[in-house]
């Protein structure tokens, strides 16, 4: 789904996330429209897809991903390993002040272009007020982890954890 719509010219796409449990203590995120009867996908499968399908019709104007966030900062860790790991040069990533160095970073004050951003790809995430997960921390850190400069379930059909 996800290959067709930026195939197809989509520019932002919604990825609902949630928590897997742990593989070998690693967490797992899964991506599914919560509370339906959709498959899940791993998260690290979407986030391949999207990394080499983003630009891959011409298309050079930013992918925004719109983050619903059905996860604890742990998982939320593992999901900024995963997309820095598989997006690399292509993930656009805000810098931490005006006395940020990282190479690469973006001052998205002042380099919040379309030029500037050809070839990039955007992260904004919410958390989602779940009523059965009330343990869950703010999306905010998401955002947070991807901003800091070092660059280092039991239904298979149900999102409800």
């Amino acid at each position: 789904m996800y290959v067709k719509a930026l195939n197809d010219g989509c520019r932002s796409v919604e990825i609902d996330c949630w928590e897997g449990g742990k593989e070998g203590g690693v967490p797992q995120i899964v991506v599914c429209h919560g509370f339906t009867a959709t498959t899940k996908i791993k998260f690290e499968d979407v986030i391949d897809a999207i990394a080499t399908h983003a630009f891959a019709n011409g298309n050079d104007y930013p992918v925004t991903l719109s983050f619903e966030l059905h996860v604890g900062k742990i998982y939320q860790k593992r999901m900024v390993q995963i997309m820095k790991e598989k997006f690399k040069k292509l993930l656009a990533i805000p810098k931490n002040g005006h006395d940020d160095q990282t190479v690469g970073a973006i001052d998205m004050e002042r380099e919040c272009t379309p030029l500037r951003l050809q070839r990039k790809i955007l992260v904004k995430a919410k958390r989602v007020q779940a009523k059965m997960n009330p343990a869950l921390e703010a999306g905010a850190h998401l955002i947070q982890q991807l901003s800091a400069t070092n660059t280092n379930s039991n239904n298979e059909n149900d999102c409800d954890e």
